[in-house]
């Protein structure tokens, strides 16, 4: 099996640099804390009480997994956006183009560094999100699915910072423009389908529960909104926090099955940004080549 040389590269680099160490000691620090505080605060509370509130074991596994993949959506762009514009600024990315490695495999390269930095940060957490066994309440289960949530926004996150990358010239626009993409998918299109069932709802008079319509679907694209299902998933409702984000959600295969049905459709749209950025740093691109 031969080695993608991009990824190599960014494996040797992350390897020798202290940036990866300092990210992995700061992520698991804020975890730690927020674990160990709200886990004496449980204690306490069973010691005065003599009982244990299991709801406040999940209590405890949402905060840390929330907390993760708020975190998530901070790095990950930060560490994509860079990818193409880094070998720009670099005055590198002709050079590579001159070589035999196609630009296929730089943006899987660059992507997949990305990838493994991410992954070395979630199994580094996993020890803190092992806090939930103490007690009991939660399986091993309930951590593998949001893990599994987390590699689909990672991708899907990571696509649209390549995508970034390959647009745009500079390393501040790259990242400006990939923080824009990741916040509109996870806040712009709740809003949207927010404002969709306030209208609904103003035009009804009261008379009938406001709807989303079919802006709802567009909630499918939202990593966040999929965390969210998977963590209610675990409480027993998937679809209680749409209800409470957007009101009224219609019974269908598409939102019984929205979990499943969500993570596709974002290594879908993953696999779209990816092949984009591939398409806009081919030779010939003029513009998107970094020839001025």
């Amino acid at each position: 099996m031969r080695w993608n040389p991009i990824l190599r590269k960014g494996i040797i680099i992350d390897s020798r640099s202290s940036r990866l160490p300092v990210i992995i000691f700061f992520f698991n620090l804020i975890l730690s804390a927020a674990g160990i505080f709200n886990l004496a605060h449980l204690t306490m509370d069973a010691r005065e009480t003599a009982t244990i509130q299991y709801e406040a074991i999940i209590q405890l596994y949402t905060l840390i997994s929330t907390m993760e993949f708020m975190m998530l959506l901070v790095i990950t762009p930060a560490l994509t956006a860079p990818a193409i514009c880094s070998e720009r600024e670099g005055q590198m990315m002709d050079l590579l183009q001159t070589t035999s490695i196609g630009s296929g495999r730089i943006v899987a390269g660059k992507l997949e560094s990305a990838v493994i930095e991410m992954m070395a940060l979630l199994i580094s957490a996993l020890p803190v999100q092992s806090l939930v066994f103490i007690f009991g309440g939660a399986t091993a289960l309930d951590v593998l699915l949001p893990l599994i949530a987390f590699f689909v926004a990672i991708l899907f996150i990571g696509g649209m910072g390549i995508f970034s990358s390959a647009i745009c010239r500079r390393t501040v626009a790259a990242n400006v423009v990939s923080y824009i993409l990741t916040v509109f998918m996870t806040g712009g299109t709740w809003l949207i389908a927010y404002f969709a069932q306030w209208v609904s709802a103003r035009a009804a008079d009261g008379e009938t529960v406001g709807t989303a319509g079919g802006w709802l679907y567009g909630l499918l694209l939202n990593p966040a909104v999929t965390y969210m299902c998977v963590i209610d998933r675990q409480a027993g409702d998937m679809t209680a926090g749409l209800t409470g984000l957007i009101g009224y959600v219609p019974k269908n295969l598409i939102t019984e099955h929205w979990i499943p049905v969500s993570l596709f459709l974002q290594l879908m749209a993953a696999a779209c940004f990816i092949a984009a950025a591939v398409r806009l740093i081919a030779p010939g691109r003029g513009y998107f080549t970094g020839r001025d």
